[in-house]
């Protein structure tokens, strides 16, 4: 946990390498910050842009002060910017947050486990897990659980055990029915990846698998009822359970409640408390449990921790099963692509449906996974919705300077408030080409079609960008 986010190890040591963009990204991470500036945005318009140099030129003088340095140059580009913000108020709230960040940065020391199996695995840049309710063999008395929300997050996935139990074998000991092949250990834990955002039905595919293992201890003839699976998931060994893997950068925001044991509480000091109530107020839970001396859950007589662990981390928003799709908020990617873990599910065509507040909105249709400059190779369509100056929308073949849309239109959004949510649906046949339109309060725009008479083969990678201005985006499905 840092200064407002929860950071995985690869960040901290990305701290050590680059602290000013790490501190940057924590920044634009914090909920208070952007609370403040969205709030700031509400009563006054504010040039974004002009926001984000006095942010990043602020940064850098809270960093050069707590190590020290000189600011001279600095103090005079702030001010400046300042100056053509021309809102005191505001920007002081901001200095105020910007200090903090600094501090933190500045006086940063890695921490954490730092098991160098999770960097041979690739999770050492993930955030780790339990996915349900559990309280078997665990890490600490002090239980975080974050709000279902998280689970969207395209950076988000979860394993049906620990990523080391892959590496160590034992995963086969538990799930003998798992179809290893010719697969390496790390490449058999990508491909058991699931992401909540892209699979409709993941609470059933996470019970069934839940429900074979244990049969595979039980017996396979063994009678399967609900309290005996969630009492044998709940006390079993935390590298057994699903495993969920968050974003590198998480904010605290995602907070939905902290369960405290009453004699934990008492051993922090007063500074402690106060810091906990300041950042979760209304999340906290403190119980009578005396640490790991606990009795496993029953449903009969469950103890007091495990009561309020069990009553907190099922709690889904009943949207949530419903409403399934990827969500997330872009911010100043200058067109560069970032690739959703989802693509179309046959081949020769598929569907991309989204909704988004914003505008600079930029699809990207690939043969390939990465964006263009990574890899030549990539064949790509081009959408842009609302772009650049005019705010035009078209269609592309290819990307690149010297290449003009095939279809343009100027008139895209000419009945649609942009400040406001649009539902996009976006078409793609190998044979026929592609189809874009937008729907807002059940008025529809004309749709842009792309008639191509020599289409791209291969197409089954989708990726988004956004230019200069944040844009948000929700139930983004792949299909």
């Amino acid at each position: 946990m840092l200064s407002g986010c929860l950071v995985s190890k690869e960040f901290q040591d990305y701290i050590a390498k680059n602290p000013f963009k790490a501190a940057l990204s924590l920044t634009r991470a914090d909920s208070v910050i952007r609370g403040v500036i969205f709030e700031a945005n509400k009563k006054h318009h504010i040039n974004r842009r002009t926001m984000d140099d006095w942010i990043k030129c602020t940064l850098k003088r809270e960093l050069c002060i707590a190590r020290k340095q000189g600011t001279r140059d600095l103090d005079k580009i702030v001010l400046s910017l300042a100056r053509k913000i021309n809102r005191r108020r505001t920007l002081e709230r901001l200095r105020v947050e910007i200090r903090k960040f600094a501090n933190v940065i500045a006086n940063h020391k890695s921490t954490g486990i730092g098991y160098h199996i999770d960097k041979h695995m690739g999770t050492n840049r993930n955030i780790f897990s339990i996915i349900g309710p559990h309280t078997g063999v665990h890490y600490g008395d002090i239980i975080i659980v974050l709000a279902p929300e998280i689970m969207r997050h395209p950076d988000f996935n979860m394993t049906p055990q620990a990523a080391t139990a892959f590496h160590s074998g034992k995963v086969y000991n538990h799930r003998p029915f798992c179809q290893t092949g010719k697969k390496e250990k790390r490449e058999l834990c990508d491909a058991s990846k699931v992401n909540a955002g892209a699979i409709r039905n993941w609470p059933e595919v996470l019970a069934t698998d839940i429900c074979a293992q244990y049969l595979e201890k039980k017996g396979r003839n063994a009678a399967l009822k609900s309290v005996d699976v969630l009492d044998f998931y709940m006390s079993r060994d935390s590298h057994f359970c699903w495993e969920g893997h968050l974003p590198s950068l998480t904010p605290l925001s995602y907070v939905q409640n902290i369960i405290i044991p009453d004699q934990v509480w008492k051993q922090f000091t007063r500074d402690d408390k106060s810091n906990f109530h300041n950042k979760f107020r209304h999340q906290i839970q403190r119980c009578k449990s005396k640490g790991r001396s606990f009795r496993i859950w029953s449903p009969t007589n469950p103890p007091n921790w495990n009561k309020h662990a069990f009553s907190s981390m099922v709690h889904i928003h009943p949207p949530f099963h419903r409403d399934h799709g990827f969500a997330f908020t872009l911010e100043c990617l200058k067109t560069r692509e970032a690739f959703l873990p989802a693509r179309f599910r046959r081949n020769g065509g598929g569907t991309v449906s989204f909704t988004a507040k914003g505008i600079n909105i930029f699809i990207t249709l690939s043969t390939h996974g990465e964006p263009s400059f990574k890899n030549k190779n990539a064949r790509e369509y081009h959408i842009g919705i609302m772009a650049f100056e005019k705010h035009e929308s078209w269609i592309k073949k290819g990307n690149g300077k010297g290449i003009r849309p095939i279809v343009l239109a100027r008139d895209f959004h000419s009945r649609f408030n942009t400040a406001a949510w649009i539902d996009y649906t976006i078409n793609y046949d190998s044979r026929r080409g592609i189809e874009v339109f937008a729907c807002q309060r059940g008025h529809k725009s004309r749709p842009m079609v792309l008639n191509d008479n020599n289409p791209l083969r291969g197409i089954c990678h989708v990726g988004f960008s956004c230019w200069n201005h944040p844009v948000e985006f929700k139930k983004v499905i792949i299909a």
